[in-house]
């Protein structure tokens, strides 16, 4: 079983949801390691759900500076929301030195999300991912154009506007690298099945 395109499902907090992922062949998961976020996970519970998971990339999830050890945490990738923390880590990974490394980046409006080339160029060499993320544009329109030029310039998974209602037209039409969704599983069911590839077996 897999999926049609790449998915991180963000903050992961409990097994089920874990193992659910992973059965799907969701590709990262996410853990999120912001002390004070109600989504935070402690090294010894992500610890626990890691050894029940297999074939997926584990993400660190940093949104400001924390204090937990890194390598206390089974990762395999980080994912940045400022140009400080990706200049830092870009600089000198303190989880190992090659750790791929994802930047999420939130678009606020149409201004931000058509002038967001030289961000993303500037960041480019140092990620293996874009995030691009926003609590209020809609993909339709003009947001729609702009995703579709930057999605074949730049490795994005888009993390806004997503259903279960237009994924297909999403991934055929602005062709990202792949999506990030929250964790909800009953929303995440109905999402994923709308891509899910069923497995060829002969007869």
């Amino acid at each position: 079983m897999g999926l049609k395109t790449v998915v991180k499902v963000n903050s992961i907090t409990d097994l089920a949801t874990a193992r659910y992922c992973a059965g799907m062949g969701v590709g990262m998961v996410g853990f999120c390691l912001d002390e004070h976020d109600d989504a935070f996970l402690g090294a010894k519970v992500a610890q626990e759900i890691a050894g029940w998971i297999a074939g997926v990339q584990i993400v660190g999830e940093i949104s400001t500076y924390t204090s937990v050890e890194l390598t206390d945490y089974p990762l395999s990738m980080l994912e940045l929301n400022s140009s400080a923390l990706l200049k830092q880590f870009a600089e000198k990974n303190t989880l190992h030195s090659n750790a791929p490394l994802i930047y999420r980046f939130s678009v606020d409006n149409l201004e931000t999300l058509a002038f967001c080339y030289e961000a993303l160029s500037e960041y480019s060499p140092y990620v293996e991912y874009f995030v691009l993320e926003s609590v209020v544009l809609k993909i339709d329109g003009q947001v729609s154009n702009l995703l579709v030029k930057l999605c074949d310039e730049y490795p994005i998974l888009i993390g806004f506007g997503i259903n279960q209602n237009n994924i297909l037209t999403i991934l055929e039409e602005i062709k990202p690298a792949g999506i990030a969704v929250g964790g909800e599983i009953d929303d995440l069911a109905e999402l994923l099945e709308q891509i899910e590839v069923e497995d060829n077996i002969e007869k």
